[in-house]
Protein backbone atom coordinates (compact mmCIF):
# COMPACT_ATOMS: atom_id res chain seq x y z
CA UNK A 1 0.00 0.00 0.00
CA UNK A 2 1.28 3.37 -0.94
CA UNK A 3 1.36 5.40 2.37
CA UNK A 4 0.96 9.64 1.29
CA UNK A 5 4.15 9.91 2.10
CA UNK A 6 5.43 7.88 -0.39
CA UNK A 7 3.02 9.79 -3.07
CA UNK A 8 4.00 13.14 -1.70
CA UNK A 9 7.85 11.78 -2.19
CA UNK A 10 7.10 10.15 -5.98
CA UNK A 11 5.31 13.44 -7.19
CA UNK A 12 8.21 15.35 -5.54
CA UNK A 13 10.40 13.68 -7.69
CA UNK A 14 8.21 14.27 -10.52
CA UNK A 15 7.27 17.19 -10.56
CA UNK A 16 11.31 18.24 -10.54
CA UNK A 17 11.63 15.86 -13.14
CA UNK A 18 9.45 17.69 -15.19
CA UNK A 19 10.58 21.17 -14.19
CA UNK A 20 14.07 20.30 -15.65
CA UNK A 21 12.79 19.26 -19.19
CA UNK A 22 11.81 22.59 -19.55
CA UNK A 23 13.00 25.59 -21.19
CA UNK A 24 16.47 26.36 -19.91
CA UNK A 25 15.07 29.98 -19.24
CA UNK A 26 12.82 28.99 -16.92
CA UNK A 27 13.78 28.12 -13.51
CA UNK A 28 14.50 24.75 -12.43
CA UNK A 29 14.24 23.17 -9.04
CA UNK A 30 17.88 22.32 -7.79
CA UNK A 31 16.89 19.42 -6.04
CA UNK A 32 15.32 16.35 -7.34
CA UNK A 33 14.39 14.43 -4.44
CA UNK A 34 14.94 14.72 -0.43
CA UNK A 35 15.71 11.29 0.96
CA UNK A 36 14.87 9.68 4.41
CA UNK A 37 17.06 7.29 5.51
CA UNK A 38 16.40 5.26 7.91
CA UNK A 39 18.32 2.30 9.80
CA UNK A 40 18.71 0.07 13.10
CA UNK A 41 21.82 0.67 13.79
CA UNK A 42 23.57 3.74 15.34
CA UNK A 43 25.67 6.56 13.36
CA UNK A 44 29.03 5.38 14.33
CA UNK A 45 29.30 2.10 12.90
CA UNK A 46 31.11 1.28 9.32
CA UNK A 47 28.14 0.83 7.30
CA UNK A 48 26.75 3.99 8.28
CA UNK A 49 29.98 5.84 7.69
CA UNK A 50 30.40 4.36 3.94
CA UNK A 51 26.03 5.55 3.70
CA UNK A 52 27.19 9.30 5.07
CA UNK A 53 30.05 9.08 1.93
CA UNK A 54 27.57 7.77 -0.33
CA UNK A 55 25.10 10.61 0.61
CA UNK A 56 28.01 13.33 0.57
CA UNK A 57 28.94 12.64 -2.89
CA UNK A 58 25.43 11.75 -4.45
CA UNK A 59 24.87 15.76 -3.44
CA UNK A 60 28.11 16.59 -4.89
CA UNK A 61 27.68 14.99 -8.27
CA UNK A 62 23.99 15.56 -8.73
CA UNK A 63 24.85 19.39 -7.98
CA UNK A 64 22.36 19.37 -5.20
CA UNK A 65 19.72 17.55 -6.88
CA UNK A 66 19.70 14.56 -4.94
CA UNK A 67 20.56 15.35 -0.86
CA UNK A 68 19.81 13.10 1.81
CA UNK A 69 17.95 15.13 4.59
CA UNK A 70 17.12 13.05 7.53
CA UNK A 71 19.10 10.20 9.23
CA UNK A 72 16.80 8.06 11.23
CA UNK A 73 19.38 5.53 13.32
CA UNK A 74 18.60 3.14 16.03
CA UNK A 75 15.08 2.43 14.65
CA UNK A 76 13.99 5.83 15.57
CA UNK A 77 11.90 5.56 12.67
CA UNK A 78 10.85 2.21 12.09
CA UNK A 79 11.38 -1.30 13.68
CA UNK A 80 14.35 -2.96 12.03
CA UNK A 81 11.82 -6.02 10.97
CA UNK A 82 9.83 -3.29 9.27
CA UNK A 83 12.42 -1.48 7.15
CA UNK A 84 12.13 -3.51 4.08
CA UNK A 85 8.47 -2.63 4.15
CA UNK A 86 9.23 1.04 4.75
CA UNK A 87 11.82 1.48 2.04
CA UNK A 88 8.91 -0.30 -0.09
CA UNK A 89 5.54 1.93 0.44
CA UNK A 90 7.77 5.25 1.01
CA UNK A 91 7.80 5.70 4.63
CA UNK A 92 11.76 5.89 4.08
CA UNK A 93 13.69 6.58 0.98
CA UNK A 94 16.62 4.45 1.43
CA UNK A 95 17.37 1.89 4.34
CA UNK A 96 19.87 -0.43 5.73
CA UNK A 97 18.89 -3.73 6.53
CA UNK A 98 18.78 -7.58 5.75
CA UNK A 99 16.99 -10.57 4.37
CA UNK A 100 17.61 -12.15 7.46
CA UNK A 101 14.75 -10.00 9.12
CA UNK A 102 12.33 -10.50 6.58
CA UNK A 103 12.72 -14.45 5.09
CA UNK A 104 9.66 -14.77 4.15
CA UNK A 105 9.19 -11.67 2.21
CA UNK A 106 12.80 -12.55 0.24
CA UNK A 107 13.03 -16.09 0.44
CA UNK A 108 15.93 -16.85 -2.23
CA UNK A 109 17.50 -13.63 -0.81
CA UNK A 110 18.33 -15.70 2.41
CA UNK A 111 21.14 -17.71 0.80
CA UNK A 112 23.20 -15.06 1.74
CA UNK A 113 22.72 -16.79 5.69
CA UNK A 114 23.84 -20.40 4.68
CA UNK A 115 26.73 -21.06 7.02
CA UNK A 116 29.69 -22.58 6.48
CA UNK A 117 30.23 -21.46 2.93
CA UNK A 118 33.03 -18.86 3.00
CA UNK A 119 35.09 -16.51 5.82
CA UNK A 120 35.54 -14.03 3.36
CA UNK A 121 32.56 -11.58 3.51
CA UNK A 122 33.32 -9.07 0.99
CA UNK A 123 32.82 -12.03 -1.71
CA UNK A 124 29.73 -12.48 -0.15
CA UNK A 125 28.57 -9.02 -0.49
CA UNK A 126 29.90 -8.64 -3.80
CA UNK A 127 28.07 -11.99 -5.32
CA UNK A 128 24.76 -10.93 -3.95
CA UNK A 129 25.27 -7.33 -6.13
CA UNK A 130 26.04 -9.70 -8.82
CA UNK A 131 23.09 -12.08 -7.83
CA UNK A 132 20.57 -9.39 -7.87
CA UNK A 133 22.24 -8.01 -11.19
CA UNK A 134 22.41 -11.02 -13.42
CA UNK A 135 19.02 -13.20 -11.77
CA UNK A 136 15.73 -12.11 -12.91
CA UNK A 137 14.39 -14.21 -10.38
CA UNK A 138 16.43 -12.73 -7.11
CA UNK A 139 15.65 -9.10 -8.85
CA UNK A 140 12.08 -9.92 -9.33
CA UNK A 141 11.69 -10.67 -5.38
CA UNK A 142 13.15 -7.00 -4.43
CA UNK A 143 10.74 -5.39 -7.42
CA UNK A 144 7.75 -7.47 -5.41
CA UNK A 145 8.80 -5.75 -2.38
CA UNK A 146 8.99 -2.19 -4.14
CA UNK A 147 13.24 -1.96 -3.44
CA UNK A 148 16.22 -0.90 -5.67
CA UNK A 149 19.05 -2.48 -4.25
CA UNK A 150 21.90 -0.42 -4.13
CA UNK A 151 24.92 -1.90 -2.83
CA UNK A 152 25.60 -4.83 0.20
CA UNK A 153 28.82 -3.98 1.92
CA UNK A 154 30.14 -6.69 3.61
CA UNK A 155 29.29 -7.30 7.64
CA UNK A 156 31.57 -9.17 10.11
CA UNK A 157 31.50 -13.30 10.34
CA UNK A 158 30.01 -15.79 12.90
CA UNK A 159 31.18 -15.36 16.59
CA UNK A 160 29.95 -16.16 20.02
CA UNK A 161 30.89 -14.01 22.94
CA UNK A 162 30.55 -15.21 26.31
CA UNK A 163 31.56 -15.44 29.50
CA UNK A 164 34.20 -17.95 29.14
CA UNK A 165 36.11 -18.81 26.18
CA UNK A 166 34.37 -22.07 23.74
CA UNK A 167 37.72 -24.28 23.15
CA UNK A 168 35.28 -27.85 21.76
CA UNK A 169 31.48 -28.43 20.56
CA UNK A 170 30.65 -29.56 23.81
CA UNK A 171 30.83 -26.23 25.62
CA UNK A 172 28.04 -25.57 23.43
CA UNK A 173 25.58 -28.09 24.88
CA UNK A 174 22.57 -26.41 27.08
CA UNK A 175 23.90 -23.08 26.55
CA UNK A 176 21.10 -19.97 26.10
CA UNK A 177 22.96 -18.25 23.13
CA UNK A 178 20.85 -15.47 20.89
CA UNK A 179 21.11 -16.68 17.71
CA UNK A 180 18.81 -16.14 14.41
CA UNK A 181 17.83 -17.80 10.74
CA UNK A 182 20.03 -20.72 9.71
CA UNK A 183 22.75 -19.76 12.80
CA UNK A 184 19.92 -21.04 14.81
CA UNK A 185 19.89 -24.29 13.53
CA UNK A 186 23.58 -24.60 13.22
CA UNK A 187 23.95 -24.22 17.08
CA UNK A 188 20.84 -26.39 18.06
CA UNK A 189 22.68 -29.32 15.97
CA UNK A 190 26.12 -28.53 18.68
CA UNK A 191 23.44 -28.80 21.17
CA UNK A 192 22.96 -25.05 22.20
CA UNK A 193 19.48 -23.94 22.80
CA UNK A 194 19.18 -20.51 20.17
CA UNK A 195 16.93 -17.67 21.31
CA UNK A 196 15.55 -15.20 19.18
CA UNK A 197 15.63 -11.28 20.11
CA UNK A 198 16.65 -8.05 18.55
CA UNK A 199 20.72 -7.00 18.87
CA UNK A 200 19.71 -4.17 21.36
CA UNK A 201 17.76 -6.80 23.85
CA UNK A 202 21.30 -9.04 24.23
CA UNK A 203 23.36 -6.62 26.64
CA UNK A 204 20.20 -6.97 29.86
CA UNK A 205 19.63 -10.50 29.09
CA UNK A 206 23.27 -11.64 28.81
CA UNK A 207 23.74 -9.16 32.06
CA UNK A 208 20.33 -11.07 33.73
CA UNK A 209 21.53 -14.83 32.95
CA UNK A 210 18.36 -14.98 30.30
CA UNK A 211 21.12 -15.83 27.95
CA UNK A 212 24.48 -17.19 28.28
CA UNK A 213 26.13 -16.19 25.25
CA UNK A 214 25.19 -14.05 21.94
CA UNK A 215 26.01 -14.52 18.21
CA UNK A 216 24.36 -13.25 14.99
CA UNK A 217 26.28 -10.08 16.21
CA UNK A 218 28.25 -8.74 13.53
CA UNK A 219 31.85 -8.10 14.73
CA UNK A 220 32.35 -4.65 14.29
CA UNK A 221 29.39 -3.06 16.21
CA UNK A 222 30.62 -5.43 19.36
CA UNK A 223 31.73 -1.98 20.75
CA UNK A 224 28.99 0.37 20.06
CA UNK A 225 26.41 -2.17 21.67
CA UNK A 226 29.27 -3.14 24.44
CA UNK A 227 28.14 -6.65 24.73
CA UNK A 228 32.09 -7.33 25.52
CA UNK A 229 31.39 -5.78 28.88
CA UNK A 230 28.92 -9.05 29.26
CA UNK A 231 29.98 -11.78 27.45
CA UNK A 232 33.79 -10.65 27.35
CA UNK A 233 35.35 -13.23 25.35
CA UNK A 234 34.45 -14.12 21.65
CA UNK A 235 35.31 -17.40 19.64
CA UNK A 236 35.54 -17.22 16.16
CA UNK A 237 33.74 -20.55 15.45
CA UNK A 238 34.26 -20.94 11.32
CA UNK A 239 30.88 -20.34 10.31
CA UNK A 240 31.93 -17.28 8.22
CA UNK A 241 29.23 -15.36 6.57
CA UNK A 242 25.85 -15.88 8.29
CA UNK A 243 24.07 -12.99 6.45
CA UNK A 244 24.10 -10.16 4.51
CA UNK A 245 23.49 -6.16 4.49
CA UNK A 246 21.80 -4.36 1.87
CA UNK A 247 21.17 -0.24 1.12
CA UNK A 248 17.71 -0.84 -0.56
CA UNK A 249 15.70 2.49 -2.15
CA UNK A 250 12.07 3.20 -2.87
CA UNK A 251 11.92 1.37 -6.12
CA UNK A 252 9.11 4.04 -7.58
CA UNK A 253 11.24 7.50 -6.65
CA UNK A 254 13.80 5.42 -7.92
CA UNK A 255 12.18 4.55 -11.43
CA UNK A 256 11.39 8.17 -11.13
CA UNK A 257 14.57 9.73 -11.56
CA UNK A 258 16.28 11.24 -14.95
CA UNK A 259 18.60 8.83 -16.50
CA UNK A 260 21.91 11.27 -15.61
CA UNK A 261 20.35 10.88 -11.96
CA UNK A 262 20.57 7.42 -12.27
CA UNK A 263 24.17 6.81 -13.42
CA UNK A 264 25.72 9.16 -10.48
CA UNK A 265 23.61 6.47 -8.17
CA UNK A 266 25.00 3.54 -9.68
CA UNK A 267 28.34 5.21 -9.89
CA UNK A 268 28.70 6.12 -6.18
CA UNK A 269 27.31 3.09 -5.23
CA UNK A 270 29.30 1.06 -6.92
CA UNK A 271 32.79 2.99 -5.23
CA UNK A 272 31.06 2.25 -1.57
CA UNK A 273 30.93 -1.06 -2.35
CA UNK A 274 34.38 -1.34 -3.17
CA UNK A 275 35.43 1.13 -0.54
CA UNK A 276 33.30 -0.65 2.52
CA UNK A 277 35.85 -3.29 3.16
CA UNK A 278 38.61 -0.83 4.19
CA UNK A 279 36.28 0.68 6.17
CA UNK A 280 35.19 -2.45 7.81
CA UNK A 281 38.46 -3.46 8.63
CA UNK A 282 39.43 -0.53 9.98
CA UNK A 283 36.15 -0.61 12.01
CA UNK A 284 37.29 -4.27 13.05
CA UNK A 285 40.49 -3.31 14.40
CA UNK A 286 39.01 -0.54 16.59
CA UNK A 287 36.54 -3.35 17.90
CA UNK A 288 39.25 -5.80 18.89
CA UNK A 289 41.51 -2.34 20.74
CA UNK A 290 38.54 -1.70 23.00
CA UNK A 291 37.70 -5.59 23.69
CA UNK A 292 41.45 -6.49 24.48
CA UNK A 293 41.63 -3.21 26.52
CA UNK A 294 38.29 -4.01 28.47
CA UNK A 295 40.49 -7.56 29.92
CA UNK A 296 38.53 -9.48 27.12
CA UNK A 297 39.98 -12.13 24.57
CA UNK A 298 39.63 -13.36 21.41
CA UNK A 299 40.07 -16.89 20.53
CA UNK A 300 39.30 -19.50 17.51
CA UNK A 301 37.39 -22.82 17.59
CA UNK A 302 40.14 -25.78 17.07
CA UNK A 303 40.06 -26.09 13.07
CA UNK A 304 39.08 -29.63 14.11
CA UNK A 305 36.22 -29.04 16.09
CA UNK A 306 34.89 -26.67 13.00
CA UNK A 307 35.55 -29.81 10.69
CA UNK A 308 33.41 -31.61 13.71
CA UNK A 309 30.61 -29.57 13.40
CA UNK A 310 30.52 -29.39 9.64
CA UNK A 311 30.25 -32.85 9.07
CA UNK A 312 27.54 -33.31 11.96
CA UNK A 313 25.98 -30.79 9.72
CA UNK A 314 26.29 -32.39 6.46
CA UNK A 315 24.47 -30.77 3.93
CA UNK A 316 21.39 -30.62 5.78
CA UNK A 317 20.86 -26.31 5.89
CA UNK A 318 21.58 -26.03 2.39
CA UNK A 319 19.60 -28.93 1.24
CA UNK A 320 16.70 -27.89 3.15
CA UNK A 321 16.90 -24.68 1.69
CA UNK A 322 16.87 -25.23 -1.63
CA UNK A 323 13.63 -28.08 -0.87
CA UNK A 324 11.43 -25.78 0.89
CA UNK A 325 11.90 -23.16 -1.28
CA UNK A 326 11.65 -25.36 -4.85
CA UNK A 327 8.33 -26.43 -2.86
CA UNK A 328 6.92 -23.27 -3.39
CA UNK A 329 7.54 -23.34 -6.88
CA UNK A 330 11.18 -21.05 -6.87
CA UNK A 331 14.08 -22.01 -8.73
CA UNK A 332 15.75 -21.77 -5.55
CA UNK A 333 18.61 -25.07 -6.75
CA UNK A 334 19.76 -22.81 -9.44
CA UNK A 335 19.76 -20.04 -7.51
CA UNK A 336 21.91 -21.82 -5.14
CA UNK A 337 24.32 -23.27 -7.79
CA UNK A 338 24.87 -19.34 -9.01
CA UNK A 339 25.52 -18.30 -5.58
CA UNK A 340 28.44 -21.02 -5.34
CA UNK A 341 29.64 -20.13 -8.26
CA UNK A 342 29.99 -16.00 -7.33
CA UNK A 343 31.29 -16.30 -3.86
CA UNK A 344 34.05 -18.77 -5.76
CA UNK A 345 34.54 -15.86 -8.33
CA UNK A 346 34.91 -13.18 -5.84
CA UNK A 347 37.16 -14.91 -2.96
CA UNK A 348 39.61 -15.58 -5.60
CA UNK A 349 39.32 -11.87 -6.73
CA UNK A 350 39.20 -10.08 -3.19
CA UNK A 351 41.83 -10.59 0.18
CA UNK A 352 39.83 -10.50 3.80
CA UNK A 353 40.80 -11.80 7.06
CA UNK A 354 37.70 -11.64 9.85
CA UNK A 355 37.61 -9.29 12.84
CA UNK A 356 37.84 -11.96 14.98
CA UNK A 357 40.80 -14.32 13.48
CA UNK A 358 42.55 -10.79 13.24
CA UNK A 359 41.80 -10.05 16.93
CA UNK A 360 42.82 -14.03 18.46
CA UNK A 361 46.04 -13.16 16.83
CA UNK A 362 46.38 -9.80 19.08
CA UNK A 363 45.17 -11.30 21.78
CA UNK A 364 46.51 -12.62 24.85
CA UNK A 365 47.43 -16.55 25.13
Amino acid sequence: MTTPKALANVLRATVFCALAALPFSMPVAAQEVAIDFASHLGPSGPQMQVFKWWADEVKSRSEGRIEVVNFFYSQSLVKAPDQLAAAGDGRATIVWTTPSYNPSDMPLATITEIPFMTENVVAWGRALEELYATNADVKAEFDQRGVQLLFAPPVGGASIGAKMPITKLEDLEGMKIRAFGYLSQALAAAGASPTGMSGAEIYEAVKRGVLDAYSGVIFEVLGDLKLYEVGPHLTGVGMGAFSQGVFLMNKDIYDGLPDDLKAIIGEVSKEASLRSAAVMTEAETAVCDTILAAGGTATLLPAAEVERWKEMLGDDILSNWIAEREARGLPAQAVADQWAELVAEYEAETDYTSGVVQCAERSPS
